[in-house]
């Protein structure tokens, strides 16, 4: 039996491949089939970026390629350690911050701290040109979830990290972010179309069962789009920004989320299974030109490869993650060049201006702010 599969699951991955990749080029165009060309073309130097989580993964890369183009980039980590060996290995001119979400308003690496500490960095005349809201993790999936605590209130690590602690930081910002005129990339996941936000009100937890973590891990990816999508509304609703808010994913990346180490296809993880895994580059140029690309398309998600927007119609919660997961993404990355970007409609739910708003006001009483 394992032999047969492994003789026929390759030809019939091929030949679907084939199939969806001709579908492709007729049904949907890509944006852009050289993302680096026009990375070069974009007027980035002297621009201010944030990159939260850029000490590592895709974030490192796409601030590596930003300040390569001679913008300022900012990153944060967890730990000094690795935000001083990210600003070491990039262009001259990078600064790091600590950044720890779920860490107390008396620590260094709390956002009341960072927001301080950047205020010094920027200065009075300093302002964000970009903010790439890109930190996250994920459970392994041998890991059993947990929860931490803000405000001393108990929520899930991955609701912490993934969507709180980002919304707590944008609270914090958001009057400054009108006035700069800022772009916002939220990392996403095509993950988030695992998510259906059925918990609102409240806060999401695993399901049981051994897919639980990563079906949660949806839910706050789509936390991600849910929140961008009502940024944009604030902004649409205040004629004196220009603000934009724009959902991207790196795609399937070679980096320790989920993983104990560092993941490639020359090393033995559950999740290095078949040939379909980018570089952290390739992740990070997406999300870099997420961040310059003029008037992005209005409430898609840019993605390195190309999916059947059609398939929402006919497929609903799990179904629908597990067919964009495992089938479009898994087969897509494998046929997609390097360089490509699409933009394509995200899960129906983001689009639901009711779970927008309940998110954003949960979130805001969660955290401790006026919605």
């Amino acid at each position: 039996m394992l032999l047969r599969w492994f003789v026929f699951f390759p030809i019939f991955v091929a030949l679907t491949a084939a199939f969806v990749d001709n579908f492709a080029r007729r049904d949907s165009p890509p944006l852009t089939t050289n993302a680096s060309a026009d990375l070069d073309s974009y007027d980035i130097a002297g621009k201010t970026v944030l990159v939260t989580g850029g000490s590592n993964g895709v974030g490192f890369a796409a601030a590596k390629k930003i300040s390569e183009r001679g913008g300022k980039v900012i990153v944060t980590g967890r730990s000094k350690s690795t935000v001083e060996n990210a600003v070491q290995n990039l262009p001259e001119g990078a600064e790091g911050l600590k950044l720890d979400f779920i860490a107390a308003d008396d620590d260094p690496a709390s956002i009341k701290s960072f927001v301080s500490a950047l205020s010094g960095l920027l200065g009075q005349q300093g302002k964000l040109d970009v903010i790439l809201w890109n930190a996250g993790t994920a459970y392994r999936p041998d890991a059993t979830p947990y929860d931490v605590e803000i405000n001393e209130r108990s929520v899930d690590f991955l609701v912490a990290t993934n969507h709180l602690g980002h919304f707590a930081l944008l609270q914090a910002l958001l009057p400054d972010i009108k006035k700069w005129n800022t772009r916002n990339v939220f990392t996403s996941s095509i993950s988030h179309q695992l998510g259906s936000a059925a918990y609102l009100p409240g806060p999401p937890s695993a399901p049981s069962g051994p897919g639980g973590p990563f079906l949660l891990y949806g839910e706050t990816k789509l936390m991600n789009a849910l929140t961008a999508l009502k940024l944009q509304r604030i902004f649409d609703a205040d004629p004196s920004t220009a603000a934009t808010a724009v959902v991207a994913t790196p795609g399937f990346c070679a980096t320790k989320i989920m993983s104990a180490g560092d993941r490639s296809v020359h090393s033995f993880d559950p999740l290095s299974y078949l040939p379909l895994i980018k570089s952290s580059e390739q992740g990070g140029g997406v999300l870099a030109y997420a961040a310059f690309v003029p008037s992005p398309p209005a409430g898609l998600i840019l993605l390195p490869y190309w999916v059947w927007d059609g398939a929402s119609l006919y497929l609903d919660g799990v179904w629908r993650g597990a067919w964009y997961n495992f089938v479009q993404e898994m087969l897509m990355q494998w046929t997609s060049p390097a360089g490509h970007v699409y933009a394509h409609r995200l899960n129906p739910v983001a689009y639901d201006e009711g779970r927008q708003d309940e998110l954003w006001s949960w979130s805001a009483e969660f955290i401790g702010t006026k919605s």
